[in-house]
């Protein structure tokens, strides 16, 4: 695989454009150390230049997809560490309401490709509270979508989805994009419109107080950022 992005001893981000012949690269995601190749030459036949492993390898995860997990839980680990709080903006699917969550408020650690057990999904993030529970993954789409075995299981234990979609440029500023998730939100209203559409008996009806959300599939008071 051609990569256009790479480590270099210091773990700095180096893309392609700014690589020196002479140089230590290594790869995002199997470590191992790169070649940066480039011949100089233009035209019909000749190669841009790029990172290459050194001899046969067998690592096929792309730089892009490597780099942003691996930045993603550098940052959510420093904002652990330093008691801040990571907010994140969310668009209800319906009216389009933007509402601000901190996304690492009962989080106590975050963990990379962590094994959830023997058949099942590895996350790209995963974010686990008090309990070890993961209550929510974070995965980083660049060739692919997750698997529907991996959402169906993610679903099935009631773990939050946030998902994203990196382009090279958004390595040289990572917050914008990690503060704006693609995930399926509902707000207060639209909860309570859809839970008093499914009952027929409205005198049976018990709304949700508004300081509470919907949250795992269960109303809970709101977080403070």
């Amino acid at each position: 695989m051609k990569n256009e992005i790479a480590y270099d001893a210091y773990e700095n981000i180096v893309f392609v454009g700014e690589a020196k012949k002479g140089k230590d690269y290594f790869c995002p995601s199997c470590h191992e150390k790169l070649v940066f190749k480039n011949s100089g030459k233009t035209g019909p036949g000749s190669r841009c230049a790029h990172f290459s492993h050194i001899g046969g390898s067998d690592c096929n995860e792309s730089s892009l997809h490597a780099i942003f997990k691996h930045e993603t839980v550098k940052i959510l680990r420093g904002c652990l560490n330093e008691e801040k709080p990571f907010v994140v903006e969310l668009a209800c699917r319906d009216c389009g309401v933007v509402h601000k969550l901190n996304l690492i408020s009962g989080i106590i650690s975050v963990e990379e490709e962590l094994s959830l057990g023997t058949n099942c999904p590895r996350p790209d993030v995963a974010l686990i509270n008090e309990n070890k529970e993961v209550v929510a993954v974070m995965e980083i789409v660049v060739e692919h979508e997750p698997e529907e075995k991996a959402l169906t299981y993610y679903k099935k234990n009631n773990i939050l989805i946030f998902k994203y979609y990196p382009q090279e440029h958004d390595l040289n500023d990572m917050m914008p994009r990690l503060q704006v998730p693609v995930f399926s939100y509902h707000c207060y209203d639209c909860n309570v419109r859809a839970y008093r559409d499914s009952y027929r008996d409205y005198s049976r009806l018990r709304l949700p107080r508004r300081n509470w959300i919907l949250e795992r599939g269960k109303w809970k008071r709101k977080h403070r950022l």
